[in-house]
């Protein structure tokens, strides 16, 4: 007799979706009958040392059923992590994935029962309920298509979520204009505990595959696992040899995604007031003079995407939603602003899309990897890249 777990998520949940726990208690008639969830968060990957957070008062029905939903404790809990721009290992996210169990206590009289969940996972995600979480560890953390066009010196990552424990290998295929190829493996990982997620910088910002007098036309990225089989879809980079800033942000699956920017243009807004200088004895009204104080300002940029297909317009839409938005500028993440209300849609009649919105700038403070040099981020129009 007591409390028992009726219905408990899976072993893996996305945070983002309802985590949804229902018991049920077999002394709810009493009349100082009290039922109680406490939240456990574990506090360092597989360590099994859980946090414990405040409790929670239940309410049960007539029939001795109650229901708690914790994903919102749990996904305040978790953030999407971003590598340091000049890392180019595959890196382990910590942040990305939280393991928690839940204990339900009901007091009765002097009495007490308790019933505690087994350790169950949630990823920082947001996925349609008719998409199993199975499936979307099948592919890539992204939202993106396995054929991508990409630029001279542009960042890419993509974030893997290894399901079962294993060796994995990342390789990379190169290809050139004089139909020749090189292989590289640029990660080698061994998963010992499930559900742990990897990102891998792809982008030719990190990858050198340049070679003399050859010219690179696109590159594919594969993974495998140690019994040589390809668990994820292989990925393919157009290689466009032209220079574009670029976005990053996270995408509602915790990739990792790139904004390319075709257009841009800085705004300055400035508010200022005017004050009277303060005369000595003397002097009259009339020789009063003025001072100007700038009291605040907003320096804002106008971006473009170009024309696009109307798969990547919709791809593109998650930046609104993301919780992590970075403009890449010298070498570092500088965290930006979409203004509210500034995002615009356009087709044409030839059905080719485009969108543009507007940005402004974070403070000093958000800068990734600076090395205490916080240059302008005006200055970075300053270079011609065409």
């Amino acid at each position: 007799m007591g409390v028992a777990i009726i219905e408990a998520p899976a072993a893996l949940s996305p945070s983002g979706n309802q985590i949804y726990f229902k018991v049920r208690t077999d002394n709810h008639a009493a009349a100082d009958h009290r039922l109680i969830a406490i939240i456990h968060l574990e506090t360092t990957p597989y360590s099994n040392t859980f946090v414990t957070l405040p409790e929670m008062n239940l309410d049960t029905d007539n029939d001795g059923y109650a229901d708690v939903e914790v994903s919102r404790v749990i996904h305040r809990r978790m953030s999407v992590e971003t590598p340091l721009i000049s890392t180019i290992e595959a890196t382990r996210i910590n942040l990305l994935t939280l393991r928690y169990k839940v204990l339900f206590i009901e007091y009765w009289g002097s009495q007490s029962a308790r019933q505690e969940s087994n350790p169950s996972t949630a990823i920082h995600a947001r996925i349609n309920n008719h998409t199993s979480i199975k499936e979307i560890a099948s592919r890539y953390l992204s939202d993106f298509p396995n054929k991508i066009d990409t630029y001279i010196g542009s960042v890419h990552y993509l974030r893997c979520l290894f399901y079962t424990p294993d060796t994995y290998t990342a390789t990379l295929k190169a290809y050139y204009s004089d139909e020749t190829s090189v292989d590289h493996t640029i990660a080698s990982l061994i998963i010992e505990s499930p559900y742990e997620v990897y990102t891998i910088p792809t982008g030719l910002c990190h990858r050198n595959l340049a070679l003399a007098n050859k010219t690179l036309t696109h590159y594919t990225v594969t993974i495998k696992n140690g019994s040589g089989n390809i668990i994820f879809p292989p990925k393919t980079y157009i290689v466009h040899l032209q220079e574009k800033k670029c976005i990053i942000y996270a995408n509602r699956l915790g990739g990792l995604d790139t904004f390319f920017i075709e257009r841009e243009k800085n705004t300055l807004k400035v508010e200022r007031e005017n004050y009277l200088k303060p005369l000595q004895a003397g002097f009259s009204i009339t020789d009063c003079d003025t001072l100007t104080q700038t009291t605040s300002y907003t320096d804002s940029y106008d971006i473009g995407s170009g024309y696009i297909t109307r798969q990547l317009q919709e791809l593109y839409k998650e930046l609104l939603i993301s919780d992590t938005v970075f403009l890449v500028h010298n070498n570092n993440f500088l965290a930006v602003n979409i203004e509210k209300g500034s995002f615009n849609l356009y087709s044409d009649d030839d059905d080719i899309h485009f969108l543009d919105f507007k940005i402004t700038l974070g403070f000093s403070t958000d800068f990734i990897n600076s090395k205490n040099i916080l240059t302008s981020y005006s200055s970075d129009y300053e270079n011609n890249y065409e």
